[in-house]
């Protein structure tokens, strides 16, 4: 597995050290956000811990319940890159896979790499672009279609630990994939992942980011994605650990014809915090989005959705759409859903539904004349919750995995 090969020193003037240089004067610059910024008020910052935490030694992972047979893999281990538990020998002529650091070998994502989230965009990108040493550098060639999905395992064993992972994806004119990014912890890390997806004409992305983090784990990620003419991105979130969790998502529609389809699930309990913050900018004619994002809330957890519809102006022709919606299981526990609407063109349809409520009693009431059990037939509703959002897992082995882990722990939810 040469093409794995991790070289943690990035050679002087090259675009990693370059990105690194601007990332850490950025961040100099910005300084840590504060809740007297709009897109930061609901967070707990205090949660952070330290982000100058030690990278920890490389350990042993278990993946046992987490691989998935026909998947081309990669696996990080406490921020390296783990040969031995890798596989992507099988891979097409048209795909390549590598670590993020050998990004020399291909100028032409080397000339891309931070254009999508720049450092000055935000204090966390600006870190993250100072301080990343692994991560995933995905390139497929026009016309490519990838038989299984590429799964992107990151797993932390350590109990104290600030990583700072980075991918880079393309995905040129006409090819298709299907990636999984998987983070799983067991101890109380902070993990601030980017990720920055490009599709060219006619490509097609379906993009699932399973964040599984131990209870009080800490996980601010951020994803870009950029469509050019008639390309198609679905990507589904699912947050369902962490202490703090928060996504930025900005998804931006260049050309006409392209279509992104993003939705998300959030399950709190405990006082976790969670947040999807998801930015739809349609700068050309004739393109369409939908968000659909659902958030289970126990005990006394907080969860937050702002989603924001940017129509430029020119952009006629424009469908989006945009449902959010919470379920809470408990009097203490809080929900704040923020949809938000900028359009600036006049043939358009944008359309946003918001609701916060609690378990439909009636239909409580319908299972239960049926010889369904109380707490059985209250999980069984919050699957059918969650259901709107699992059913685009393109996966059906991962799918079937989450929702019968799911129903375990909404069993569990409904005790609390």
């Amino acid at each position: 597995m040469n093409a794995l090969t991790q070289n943690a020193e990035a050679f002087p003037g090259s675009a990693l050290e370059m990105l690194r240089l601007h990332g850490e004067e950025s961040f100099q610059s910005l300084g840590l956000p504060s809740k007297k910024q709009e897109s930061w008020r609901f967070t707990p910052l205090n949660r952070l811990g330290d982000l100058d935490a030690p990278l920890p030694q490389t350990g042993s992972p278990r993946l046992e319940g987490l691989l998935i047979p026909e998947a081309h893999r990669l696996v990080f281990s406490n921020g390296r890159l783990n040969e031995r538990l890798s596989n992507i020998e099988a891979l097409p002529s048209g795909c390549r896979i590598s670590s993020i650091l050998e990004i020399a070998q291909d100028p032409e994502a080397e000339e891309i790499i931070g254009d999508l989230l720049p450092p000055q965009t935000g204090a966390f990108q600006a870190l993250n672009s100072a301080r990343f040493d692994h991560g995933a550098l995905i390139v497929l060639e026009a016309g490519t279609r990838l038989e299984g999905p590429i799964h992107l395992i990151h797993h932390c064993d350590t109990e104290e630990a600030a990583l700072y992972p980075r991918n880079l994806i393309m995905l040129k004119a006409r090819a298709e994939a299907t990636i999984i990014e998987h983070f799983v912890s067991t101890g109380p890390m902070i993990r601030m992942p980017l990720a920055e997806l490009h599709l060219g004409a006619g490509a097609d992305l379906h993009f699932l980011r399973l964040q599984d983090e131990a209870d009080k784990a800490r996980h601010l990620g951020f994803v870009a994605i950029a469509l050019e003419r008639d390309s198609k991105a679905e990507f589904l979130s699912l947050a369902l650990g962490a202490d703090l969790f928060r996504l930025e998502l900005e998804t931006t529609l260049r050309s006409r014809g392209a279509e992104a389809s993003l939705s998300g699930l959030h399950l709190g309990r405990g006082a976790a915090h969670g947040e999807h913050l998801v930015r739809v900018e349609h700068q050309a004619p004739d393109c369409s989005s939908h968000q659909l994002f659902r958030s289970i809330l126990s005990d006394s957890s907080r969860g937050v959705f702002t989603g924001r519809i940017v129509v430029a102006p020119g952009a006629q022709g424009t469908d989006a759409n945009q449902s959010s919606k919470s379920l809470l299981l408990s009097d203490r526990a809080v929900a704040f859903n923020n949809p938000q609407l900028e359009i600036d063109a006049d043939d358009v349809r944008c359309t946003h539904g918001s609701t916060v409520g609690e378990l439909d009693e009636e239909a409580l009431f319908y299972l239960r004349a049926r010889g369904i059990g109380k707490e059985e037939a209250r999980a069984l509703l919050m699957l059918a919750f969650a259901g709107e959002v699992l059913q685009s897992i393109g996966v059906e082995d991962l799918k079937t995995r989450l929702e019968e882990r799911l129903i375990r722990r909404f069993h569990g939810a409904t005790a609390r």
